[in-house]
């Protein structure tokens, strides 16, 4: 699915290498596009995309994230990092920080034992993934200071109470997130 409803500005850079007279030699070497408060929306997500800035990098061997930093929904992100193109697809220290409302992430949790837990207030996510796309191995906090929780029967945590949980894991082959 593509973008649609795209506002904002764009600017993109080119590069090819080869003798101009020849275009069957031109190859690709680089292109850069510099997002500058862009607005989309995504058939894969609920949420607009709003004020997306940064540079994305594109070369034969790697798309580059410089620097980007959007909100989606309530949620503010910021990523940085590659992914490596080639016969394995890898992140390389694909790092995203984000700021989130809690009931909003507390909805992406899954069902069951999870469904019972209710949450307020901001979640500060900090996360790295490395390795290849389809296992990739992470490593993260939740910080969850202005967070509060009330799981029934397990734990109440209010907020202004310090508390970060420190995870690490990685997704197995057949999409199973082992933490």
């Amino acid at each position: 699915g593509a973008f649609h409803d795209v506002k904002g500005e764009t600017a993109l850079a080119l590069r090819v290498l080869g003798p101009i007279k020849d275009l069957d030699q031109l190859k690709f070497a680089r292109a850069e596009i510099i997002a500058k408060d862009v607005w989309a929306r995504s058939p894969h997500l609920t949420e607009r995309i709003v004020d997306l800035n940064g540079k994305f990098i594109f070369t034969p061997a790697a798309v580059e994230f410089e620097r980007i930093a959007a909100r989606l929904g309530r949620t503010q992100l910021e990523v940085h990092g590659a992914i490596t193109i080639g016969e394995t697809p890898s992140y390389q220290d694909f790092t995203v920080h984000a700021r989130a409302d809690a009931a909003q992430v507390a909805q992406l949790m899954p069902k069951g034992t999870w469904s019972q837990m209710s949450a307020s207030g901001l979640i500060g996510i900090a996360g790295v993934l490395t390795g290849p796309l389809k296992t990739p191995k992470l490593k993260g906090a939740a910080e969850l200071k202005e967070t509060q929780l009330s799981w029934p029967g397990i734990m109440t945590k209010a907020a202004a109470t310090p508390a970060t949980i420190e995870f690490e894991g990685g997704l197995l082959k057949d999409d199973v997130l082992q933490v």
